[in-house]
């Protein structure tokens, strides 16, 4: 049964606070495609919300007080309780002061919001109000060791504790249906039950490309635009939120040029976007790098994002190899690309290469992957991670079966001998992770429970 007409939705993000990274677009796609469909829709941000917020999130309101995810007085177990206190009290205000909502979405979710919830539910006025609790990242601490695609194991502690009393608290609230628990991805709606003890539903990430790449995006059988290199329109030079160029912006042109080789060599083009982290495997493709120039002899060009450099677990810093540097057939990007930025970064590649650590990204949402297939991208994926889940739905990937960079290195190698195939797979199937992961799916979602 669908949506009434004129739901009234609130959204609550206190992590929209310094407007980096995709999760304002997220936000704005689910406020953009509720309202379409003739929804009341307010949001909620952090009271100090960056100006990028309200630049990306139209009509959002400052609101909340605390970010749990930096605030100092919200660590720890007496932290994460204060923060409940807070956060209700907060939230409280603001339904008190308003017409009563159908559903009001915390879309990113942890322990440190539970309490609230469970209190927020017991007050009579708001008994026609429902809550979707979904989790993104951790809803308990996990230990630090486990098996490379295995179950989580949950550390014993106060905080898991806590965690777990705020889930009892919330019992009869989801039985009786007011608040739903819910997960982006399936191993983590599955770990989620299994440490609340309570039915949890499945919400995947909505991610809607901008109309002007949407427009252009593939489908079957569609021809690919070669000339579609990373550039903006009027520079040819990449540009991030605070309108710098990139070091290597003034390359853009040089990048598009030598798809073709110069020659009769064909030059496949490999990209890996987003912030260079460690849990993202970004150390390890370095290496997997120097390995496919030996291998590929000239026929690949590798564009990474670098905004900056990052801590490994011993403490020393990673960055950008200089050799690579000097090769002549890689680039590292400087500075954040926002926008159609982004886009037709993401555009100019062949191949997408997400060699991400499962420890980190078995059970989390990586928007990464949703805009590569949604774009016809061949992705290389490491196994056992949810990345794998869209390279499945979109038939395009290359898995990663080891967390080295010889295996990287080897799937990329595979990756380069199949692109065409990849290629043709991937525009197949963007359709169907288009329908998949779409604000018309969570909402129809939100309808069904």
């Amino acid at each position: 049964m669908p949506l009434k007409i004129s739901v009234r939705i609130l959204i609550t993000e206190e992590a929209l606070r310094l407007g980096n990274g995709h999760w304002p677009r997220y936000v704005q796609d689910l406020a953009e495609g509720f309202r379409a469909a003739g929804d009341h829709v307010d949001v909620l941000a952090h009271k100090d919300a960056a100006q990028k917020v309200f630049d990306a999130v139209p009509g959002a309101v400052p609101w909340f007080h605390r970010d749990c995810r930096a605030d100092a007085r919200s660590q720890g177990l007496i932290g994460g309780i204060r923060h409940n206190v807070t956060f209700c009290r907060d939230l409280a205000k603001w339904l008190d002061e308003h017409e009563p909502y159908d559903w009001v979405l915390s879309l990113s979710s942890r322990p440190k919001h539970l309490l609230a919830f469970a209190l927020l539910a017991r007050k009579k006025r708001l008994a026609r109000t429902r809550y979707l609790v979904l989790f993104v990242l951790g809803f308990g601490k996990v230990a630090v060791h486990r098996p490379v695609g295995g179950r989580a194991e949950f550390r014993p502690g106060a905080a898991n504790a806590f965690a777990k009393l705020c889930f009892a608290l919330l019992r009869g609230p989801v039985r009786r249906g007011q608040v739903v628990l819910a997960a982006e991805t399936k191993g983590m709606q599955g770990e989620l039950q299994r440490f609340s003890g309570l039915p949890a539903s499945l919400y995947p990430h909505p991610v809607e490309l901008l109309p002007e790449v949407r427009d252009r995006s593939p489908e079957v059988g569609e021809p690919r635009s070669e000339d579609r290199g990373p550039r903006t329109e009027s520079s040819g030079q990449r540009t991030g939120s605070g309108g710098r160029s990139s070091e290597t912006g003034g390359q853009t042109s040089k990048i598009r040029d030598q798809r073709s080789g110069g020659g009769d060599q064909k030059v496949v083009t490999v990209i890996a976007p987003g912030f260079a982290r460690h849990e993202k495997g970004s150390d390890l493709l370095q290496d997997a790098i120097k390995i496919v120039r030996e291998k590929a002899k000239g026929g690949a060009r590798f564009v990474l994002q670098w905004q900056e450099d990052f801590p490994m677990p011993d403490g020393t810093m990673m960055r950008p190899d200089e050799g690579l540097k000097q090769s002549g057939d890689v680039d590292y990007l400087g500075d954040i690309l926002t926008g159609s930025q982004y886009f037709e970064f993401l555009a100019g590649g062949d191949i997408v290469v997400l060699p991400y650590r499962s420890a980190s990204y078995s059970r989390r949402v990586s928007r990464v992957s949703v805009e590569a297939a949604l774009m016809g991208k061949a992705i290389v994926y490491t196994r056992n991670t949810w990345s794998a889940e869209v390279a499945e739905m979109a038939g395009c990937g290359v898995e990663v079966s080891e967390e080295t960079p010889a295996s990287i290195a080897l799937a990329i190698l595979s990756a380069l001998e199949q692109v065409d195939g990849l290629r043709a797979r991937a525009a197949s199937g963007a359709s169907a992770v288009r329908g998949y992961y779409c604000v018309a799916q969570f909402r129809r979602q939100l309808a069904a429970e």
